[in-house]
């Protein structure tokens, strides 16, 4: 069922891309994090932020249908094969979903994307990207983070003869770390698009694209097995302290 709407003014659709085919973590977005299955993070997310008037998931998989349908989610239609290859891009699965949730008289005004990749993402941030979203009047909002590690300042290409160059020549080597500008990150945690940017433009973002920040602990994707045991570490991490704060 959908959540009680927040004022928000505008219909947004919460939508959960999970394909079944995945190289670099097997069976991702139904392995076990924790206590749950991947998925499961950004469902249980979803279903408590109070302005999404839905929360559904787009899958080729009849296994991860089952585990969203189990944990709370919609699974309306099952993703065709050609919009979960390696090669699909994530714009066509989410213009696929708008096209058959509007068939069956569903229309949003804006698109919430929640990739499985990001469990750490909290409700405060999805919120919060609504409502620069709807404040703003944005074609897009995306999360980010700032860096405050490898800053691209300090980064330099390569040519074949081995010859460096800086990557922003408009930094003077030596400068302090202090002093360099601030740059951000996209973390892949949240993506808001209106609905008439994703179809008319085939893209996630539009002209008038802004970021909302989240913090670094938050914003953990899963792309490989190194990134999944730092999840993993992470949450065990949390637990400790969590549960250490619980006996004090």
């Amino acid at each position: 069922m959908p959540n009680p709407k927040a004022s928000v003014g505008m219909r947004m659709l919460g939508l959960i891309n999970a394909r079944g085919g995945s190289k670099g973590i097997p069976n991702k977005n139904i392995r076990m994090l924790g206590s749950k299955p991947l998925i499961e993070w950004s469902i249980d997310v979803g279903l408590r932020c109070p302005s999404l008037d839905a929360l559904v998931v787009s899958t080729d998989s009849a296994d991860i249908a089952a585990v969203a349908n189990a944990a709370g989610a919609r699974v309306p239609f099952m993703r065709p094969a050609h919009l979960a290859s390696d090669t699909a891009l994530q714009i066509d699965a989410v213009v696929h979903a708008i096209d058959f949730l509007e068939r069956q008289g569903e229309r949003y005004d804006g698109i919430v994307l929640l990739q499985p990749i990001a469990p750490f993402r909290t409700v405060d941030d999805v919120e919060g990207a609504i409502a620069l979203f709807v404040n703003s009047g944005a074609d897009s909002v995306i999360s980010v983070m700032e860096v405050t590690g490898q800053h691209p300042a300090t980064m330099y290409n390569l040519s074949d003869g081995n010859s460096v160059t800086p990557l922003m020549p408009s930094n003077p080597a030596g400068i302090l770390r202090q002093q360099l500008p601030k740059v951000y990150w996209r973390t892949g945690s949240v993506y808001i698009v209106r609905r008439d940017v994703a179809v008319s433009e085939r893209s996630l973002y539009g002209k008038d694209v802004r970021g909302y920040i989240v913090p670094e602990e938050r914003s953990i994707n899963l792309d490989n097995l190194n990134d999944w045991e730092f999840a993993e570490y992470c949450l065990e991490r949390y637990q400790l302290a969590s549960a250490r704060a619980a006996r004090s």
